[in-house]
């Protein structure tokens, strides 16, 4: 070992024999240390001659040939002495640099003399020097022009780019890295004695100059010698630290300094003749974006005055387009020396030049991939610099990262400062000034160097204070900050110093530095918090944008919900006019074909304009086209719905107004038959009159019976307008077919093939029809399984349900079920549609709702277990086929109702108006009973008119209301509906949310309306006492001051007093339709006016025996009605039934809307990364499903296949890491596959939510969720 000259050693006790006799340990661990520390010093010393010398290994490859050499037995070093080509070049370029030639002139002379003309002419407006400066102008453009070559240090660098190994770049920049290193320590020592001598003749100077001062009038020739001396010695000292400085430029060659060099030629380009080819800039470009995904950075905005024109540049930036998605950009920004850029290399693994001082000049750019998400990185120059002594530049920086970046980091040492508020204030007036700035980026304060991290409320007051400060400075702009920076309460991450420094007494007081253990952790913990701030980011521009539409929305919707009310009105009034246009079905469905037509031309011009305005509020770079597009397409259908509810609206009324027209025209009819009989013979008696009226009536009785049968739809017709509903649907789902939609496993039916697919239900329909409705608890009876077997026994043959037939036992368990859960619940689905929401079938979305119902039952257990064993496709089209049946039954029995009691009710009003006028033919007798009779029946008429006109004004006001309402929007009740239930810990609430979603949503939107509805109901009924008895005094007021001699001028006096009554009047105002009017009567003459008066005064005894009943009647029917109306509506606008096949939850968007692009992954996809990897991956077109409020899938009934317990994970979670059990035996794992396969329209959400949502790694539920 002797002649090892290259080994020392030493020998000591080790620590336990040492101290294993001590009395004193720690004092004999000290000298232990101390002797252990003199002894290594000595040895240092000794061989510190020999570890000057050259080391005998230049690269790792000497190393392993050593090794090789002594493996193979060899007792002598084998050190081979290698270098790279790359080398022998390096050294051929830079040997003959040093910090006395001008490196820059000759290694990058474009970048170089550009530089220094535009530095130049900034300085032209300094008078003193303007001719000086003119002619360094002239002088540098003279040498620009006679450069036509790119120099050879800079052709080095294009081919080391383009022709050689990421390898041999990071030995260029070690190389670069030595050859500076011979040179910057030496001058930067000589840099700091110079400025320390400038401060010192700075000083002298000043001392000279106040003496100077000091003797005004006798001014000592000494004093001015001195003088002179002072400011010769200070412009020499001056004179050396810029030539210092230069030489410091000089030196500072970086691989940086050459990509400038590269950027400067291509737009030189034209001017060289060994110019670079349009294929070769595309190539560097390619190479430059290369090597900034390797962490080396690009020089994006350089020089003095900063620049960025390039076209190389561009070419760089050009390819950024080309990636799958946009990319997030993150700047940083900060003061000088902040360790700005070692905080981006530390956080994201780049390779930004560090140093102490100006490291970094102008912006540099890097990029990095998280996932499939590039990131581009920008470091920013330091601001409030020494050598930058004006604020201008500060400004500009500032002003540069808050318009170009998603995300700004502010990093800061110590506590949020003055200098710090005063440069986001002028950011921010810069942004407005902009008008259309691209960006609204999150602000993100990273404050270093703290001390204690425990409290972070001090960081958020102190974050509080300077948006209150901004705000409060800003209050000129008449806008919010919050408008244009996104800065929330808690954007503060606080960081400790990544090193500590400290003196150790062991080691006789040296100082040592070592690294904070907790700093990479709160680094990571930042990381976290930056990527989680690109989601956040978007779903905060997601709200905005989303906010932008619901106010495009509501106010569209209004204008479609007004707009069809005027059209409503109008038609219907027309109709009115006109009873002949709708008294044969013809008639009735031009009437609502010219309608529809009208309807939907309106619809358009409002979508469109719609469109238009959202297009424009939209038109800023910083909304991402991909979110812009997401939220337009909710646009169509919010007033589509409302489109449709009018529509429906109109057919009501139609309806309505149809059956009145018909039983009027009746009425009139009588009454001009019993007038013309009275005006042929004046002396007819009154079983004449009565026998004439009676034959009268008996042939209008027949008459208006066949009218109303005209007017009504037997159940062919509802079934060919169903069909035609079913395959409108069918061919529009066709032309655009989607994967996963369930339109695509039926078939077009016309009635025939309808017809053919029910013969194999027609023998048991009856049975089946009964064993649906069957008790659950009968469902156990003998009966009950008597009728199964009858079932099973009629339909095994003619079903083709099951894939195989053989397996009879299996086959009929799985119909048992079918016919036991998933048939009544599907007829239950029908029947509630159209008893509670009453969805009318001349609605062509009962079919879509229809449809949606089966696709939810084909999620039910029994059908889920088995569907190995099941042909899905004949399982959907019957399913359809039961549906339709179903449906079309029930409407066609409500149908049947309606027109019974339609029938019986026209009947009733025929055979009255004949009692009517028997009795008012009758009273003619007597013109003190006559007046009596006529105000009996006027009485009754003002009650049931009152009542008509208010109620109609409530349903108005109330359905207004609703339909106009911001809040009743299917998102927002049903986030309101999660948090009134588990958010707030509400057992009864979660069940309502769990057991009956929809209906819990009902009640919730009942809420949010309730105080409207009961103010319209109040005012209405509290001026109805007042409005009463206004009417009947003034309808006797106006009997008693003329004398009437004709019941027809009776009549039109009291209707022509009543339409001036205030009130009335006001009401005609605000709806143009409502117009108070008498039943018609015959003309019968009064034979005394005066008795007729005193009979009428009976009107005010009818007012005062009935008021008090009838206002309660009619507020009971005004609280009822419209109530139930309110109800009603928004039920309809609740929208799309579909609900998530994992946990129940019902889908968020509205029930009509576009398909959108859904990946299809592999069938043997095994992949547990977050993005699937796997080459296979297709993209179709599919309708998707969401809901951001996914509950444990347990609330559902799931649990794990062989424990059996409970799966309290929600359908996004484990998201790759556990399997579904499909019932059958089959194993889908992972459970994204397993959706992706079976539930393709739920895919996209729950995909995005596995890698977005806050608890999507968490083992268990949320809180609230686990409270529940």
């Amino acid at each position: 070992m002797e002649n090892w000259s290259h080994i020392q050693w030493l020998l000591i006790p080790t620590k336990n024999t040492w101290l294993t006799q001590s009395d004193n340990q720690q004092y004999d661990e000290n000298e232990r240390i101390q002797t252990l520390h003199s002894q290594l010093s000595y040895i240092l010393q000794k061989i510190d001659q020999t570890i000057i010398h050259p080391t005998l290994f230049r690269t790792i490859f000497q190393v392993q040939s050593s090794y090789w050499s002594f493996h193979n037995g060899m007792n002598t070093l084998n050190c081979l002495t290698c270098y790279f080509e790359v080398e022998r070049k390096l050294k051929q370029l830079f040997n003959e640099l040093s910090d006395t030639t001008d490196n820059l002139l000759i290694a990058t002379p474009i970048s170089y003399l550009q530089s220094k003309i535009r530095q130049s002419q900034m300085d032209l407006p300094r008078k003193d020097k303007t001719r000086f400066v003119t002619d360094e102008v002239q002088r540098y453009e003279n040498l620009l022009k006679k450069i036509d070559r790119i120099s050879d240090h800079t052709q080095f660098f294009i081919d080391l780019l383009t022709k050689r190994t990421y390898i041999e770049v990071l030995i260029t920049e070690k190389y670069l890295e030595q050859w500076r290193s011979i040179y910057e320590s030496r001058l930067r020592s000589e840099l700091t004695n110079a400025k320390h001598k400038m401060i010192d003749l700075t000083s002298e100077l000043k001392r000279i100059e106040m003496l100077e001062k000091q003797q005004k009038l006798n001014k000592s020739i000494e004093i001015q010698q001195q003088l002179q001396i002072a400011k010769e010695n200070y412009e020499q000292s001056y004179k050396i630290l810029n030539e210092i400085e230069t030489k410091l430029m000089n030196i500072d060659m970086t691989i940086g300094l050459f990509f400038d060099e590269i950027l400067s030629i291509s737009d030189y380009n034209s001017y060289l003749k060994n110019s670079l080819s349009i294929e070769l800039l595309n190539e560097i470009a390619q190479r430059m974006t290369e090597m900034m995904h390797r962490g080396i950075a690009v020089h994006v905005l350089r020089g003095r005055p900063l620049q960025c024109e390039s076209i190389l540049l561009k070419i760089i930036l050009k390819n950024f387009n080309k990636w799958s998605k946009p990319p997030c950009i993150i700047t940083v920004i900060g003061e000088q020396s902040s360790a700005k850029s070692s905080l981006l290399n530390t956080t994201f693994g780049c390779n930004f030049h560090v140093s102490s001082g100006r490291c970094t000049m102008g912006i540099y750019m890097s990029i990095i991939k998280w996932k499939s998400l590039p990131i581009v990185l920008l470091d920013i120059e330091g601001l409030m610099s020494v050598e930058e002594s004006s604020s201008l530049f500060d400004n500009q920086m500032v002003s540069m990262a808050i318009l170009s970046s998603h995300i700004v980091l502010i990093n800061h040492k110590g506590e949020l400062s003055t200098e710090l508020q005063n440069l986001i204030g002028m950011s921010f007036y810069a942004k407005l000034q902009l008008k259309d700035a691209p960006l609204k980026p999150k602000v993100l304060f990273i404050l270093r160097d703290q001390i204690d991290l425990s409290n972070k409320k001090i960081f958020f007051a102190q974050l509080a204070q300077l948006k209150q400060n901004l705000n409060n400075v800003s209050q000129f702009l008449q806008i919010s900050i919050e408008d244009e920076l996104n800065i929330s309460n808690d954007d503060v991450v606080p960081l400790s110093n990544a090193f500590s420094n400290d003196i150790n007494p062991v080691f006789g007081g040296e100082v040592q530095k070592w690294r904070n253990k907790t700093f990479p952790i709160q680094i990571q913990e930042l990381r976290s918090v930056l990527l989680a701030s690109k989601n956040l980011l978007e779903l905060a521009m997601m709200n905005e944008v989303r906010d932008i539409a619901r106010e495009i929305i509501q106010k569209a919707n209004n204008q479609m919900y007004d707009n069809g009310q005027v059209l409503i009105k109008q038609t219907i009034a027309d109709i009115k006019n006109n009873s002949q246009l709708i008294s044969t079905t013809g008639g009735y469905s031009n009437a609502s074909e010219d309608f529809n037509m009208i309807l939907n031309r309106q619809f358009q011009q409002i979508l469109e304009q719609a469109y238009k305005e959202f297009d424009f509020k939209t038109n800023k770079s910083y909304y991402l086209p991909h979110i812009k597009e997401k939220i337009k397409i909710i646009i169509e259908p919010r007033l589509r719905f409302t489109c449709q509810s009018t529509r429906q609206q109109f057919e009501d009324n139609l309806h309505l107004v149809s059956q009145a027209a018909l039983v009027k025209y009746a009425q009139q009819k009588l009454i001009d038959r019993g007038q013309e009989d009275f005006d042929q013979n004046k002396s007819i008696g009154i079983d004449e009159f009565r026998m004439n009226l009676e034959n009268d009536y008996q042939c209008l009785l027949k008459e208006c019976r066949q009218q109303l049968d005209v007017l009504h739809e037997k159940e062919d017709d509802i079934t060919k307008k169903i069909l035609k509903f079913y395959n409108n649907l069918h061919d529009r789902k066709a032309a655009n077919p989607t994967v996963g939609d369930i339109y695509n496993l039926l078939p077009r039916l016309d009635i025939e093939q309808y017809k053919r697919y029910c013969q194999k239900f027609e023998h048991s329909w009856k049975q089946i029809n009964q064993f649906l409705d069957i008790p659950h608890d009968n469902l156990f009876s003998s009966s009950w399984q008597t009728d199964l077997n009858r079932i099973w026994i009629d339909l095994k043959d003619k079903l083709k349900w099951f894939n195989n037939k053989k397996s009879s036992e299996k086959n009929r368990t799985i119909l048992s079920g079918i016919f036991n859960v998933v048939l009544p619940k599907l007829k239950k689905d029908i029947i509630k549609l159209i008893m509670e929401i009453k969805l009318s079938y001349n609605d062509p979305e009962i079919v879509n709702a229809v449809i949606s119902y089966v696709e939810n039952s084909l999620s039910m257990k029994e059908i889920k277990d088995f569907e190995k064993n099941l042909n899905l496709a004949e399982l959907v089209t019957d399913f359809v086929i039961i549906s339709l049946k179903i449906l079309i039954s029930e409407v066609t029995l409500i149908s049947e109702n309606n027109y019974q009691k339609e029938l019986t009710k026209s009947e009733n009003q025929l055979r009255e108006w004949k009692t009517n006028i028997e009795k008012q033919f009758e009273s003619m007798k007597n013109s003190f009973e006559q007046g009596q009779y006529e105000a009996e029946e006027i009485g009754k008429q003002i009650f049931a008119e009152v009542k008509h006109l208010l109620l109609n004004q409530v349903l108005r006001e109330v359905k207004s209301d609703v339909m106009k309402n911001k809040f009743i929007i299917h998102d927002h009740m049903r986030k309101n509906a999660y948090q009134q239930s588990f958010q707030q810990n509400n057992g009864e609430n979660i069940l309502k949310y769990v057991l009956d979603i929809n209906r819990y949503l009902l009640e919730l939107s009942l809420e949010e309306v309730l105080g409207t509805f009961r103010n319209v109901v109040s005012m209405h009924t509290n001026y109805l006492d007042d409005l009463l008895s206004t009417i009947f005094i003034t309808i006797n007021n106006t009997i008693q001051s003329y004398a009437y001699d004709d019941i027809n001028s009776t009549y039109n006096a009291i209707e022509n007093a009543i339409s001036e009554i205030n009130l009335l009047k006001k009401m005609k105002y605000e709806e143009n339709d409502m117009e108070f009017k008498l039943e018609p009567k015959m003309n019968l003459p009064i034979k005394d006016p005066k008795q007729f008066q005193l009979g009428f005064k009976h009107i005010l005894t009818v007012f005062a025996s009935h008021s008090k009943s009838e206002k309660e009647a009619i507020s009971h029917l005004l609280s009822v009605r419209a109530f139930e109306d309110c109800k009603l509506t928004i039920k309809r606008r609740l929208g799309c039934e579909h609900t998530c096949p994992g946990c129940g939850v019902k889908y968020s968007k509205p029930s009509l809307h576009s398909a959108e692009q859904v990946k299809i992954l592999p069938e043997n996809c095994k992949c547990t990364t977050d993005e699937c990897i796997c080459p296979e991956v297709t993209y179709v077109d599919c309708i998707s499903h969401e809901n951001d409020y996914h509950i444990p899938a347990a609330f559902y009934g799931q649990n794990y296949y062989e424990t059996r317990k409970l799966y309290l994970h929600s359908c996004y979670q484990q998201w790759t890491t556990v399997g579904i059990h499909t019932g059958d035996g089959e194993i889908i794992h992972p459970k994204r596959l397993y959706y992706n396969k079976k539930y393709l329209q739920w895919y996209k959400n729950l995909d995005n939510l596995a890698k977005t949502a806050p608890d999507k790694d968490d083992p268990y539920p949320t809180e609230e969720q686990r409270h529940a």
